[in-house]
């Protein structure tokens, strides 16, 4: 099909109320109905869409009807494919043609489709567009989320001295504030941009690794990072807190195993601003850029924060 009318079906569906329509085979989230395409009998199709991943399903015979609608001669018959292999060169092209369409049309520029994501890209957060679909409850993200947070609101303000990761004193209490400042945080705001990148990424790992597996990546994730603080500053004697150690680990993974999995992220540079799309491995790459930069600050005394072990 030509792409000038893939395009005009994306864009259609842009300007569609949102509905509860189908849910989309590939994204599961719910596709739009494009309405009033006329072929040449005057009747109309209803082409669904779905805005998350770019992608049309037809009805049956609604193909046959819209290839006659842009006057496109039938293909010559090509060999037959196993399921398997159709999949893969499916999923191949939807992805070719989403990045051109990206390309092409202004649509790249404008916000997420969810009204709740665009207003979080806002605040400086990304968010994940086209996300892999979870086949299970990630309870052990949202219970760790919880301890997290019940620990800021009721906790004794004097648990940081107590219960924070000592460098100095590394097995005070038994060695348990290793444990106990994943769940410790400076403030609301340390907190919630954690429990955020917990959130987003921490779902669709927890899915991939199973419940156990996910909570032995943080834990080992979250000691390796107390561990590199306290080499690198052994006589440290303020506490390190937060759960930036851990998530660090589940963001190095989810780029790793979901590496094409898009992010969108809000730009603004003075009166300018849009939003931009990324693969989740582009995003790491800028993440560890960061993490350096913030390591090097660090390192120069122009922080005392380590960036890239806290928030």
């Amino acid at each position: 099909m030509q792409h000038g009318y893939v395009n005009q079906l994306w864009r259609a569906a842009r300007d569609t109320p949102e509905s509860d329509g189908l849910a989309c085979p590939l994204c599961h989230n719910a596709m739009r109905v494009v309405q009033n395409l006329p072929d040449d009998s005057g009747d109309s199709l209803h082409v669904d869409v779905c805005t998350s991943c770019h992608s049309v399903w037809f009805d049956t015979h609604e193909m046959d009807t819209l290839l006659e609608h842009v006057a496109r001669p039938p293909e010559p018959a090509k060999p037959e494919l196993s399921p398997k292999a159709r999949e893969i060169l499916a999923l191949a092209r939807i992805e070719q043609i989403r990045e051109q369409a990206d390309r092409e049309c202004p649509e790249g520029a404008l916000p997420p489709a969810d009204g709740w994501q665009a207003i979080l890209t806002v605040f400086g957060f990304p968010v994940e567009e086209n996300a892999p679909a979870i086949s299970r409850w990630p309870w052990v993200t949202l219970l760790l989320m919880t301890l997290a947070t019940a620990w800021v609101t009721w906790g004794d303000p004097a648990a940081i001295a107590h219960w924070g990761f000592l460098p100095s004193d590394p097995l005070r209490h038994g060695g348990l504030p290793l444990i106990t400042g994943f769940f410790l945080h400076a403030g609301w705001i340390h907190l919630i941009g954690n429990a955020f990148f917990l959130a987003i990424f921490g779902d669709n790992v927890e899915d991939f690794l199973g419940h156990g597996r996910f909570l032995l990546l943080l834990l080992g994730a979250s000691l390796a990072g107390d561990l590199l603080h306290m080499a690198w500053e052994p006589r440290d004697t303020l506490p390190l807190v937060g759960a930036s150690g851990g998530i660090s680990g589940v963001i190095v993974f989810y780029a790793l195993q979901f590496p094409k999995a898009r992010l969108v992220y809000f730009v603004r540079v003075g009166f300018f601003f849009r939003w931009v799309r990324f693969s989740a491995l582009t995003g790491l790459a800028c993440w560890v850029v960061i993490q350096s930069l913030g390591v090097w600050q660090q390192v120069s005394g122009l922080s005392p924060i380590s960036d890239a072990l806290m928030c």
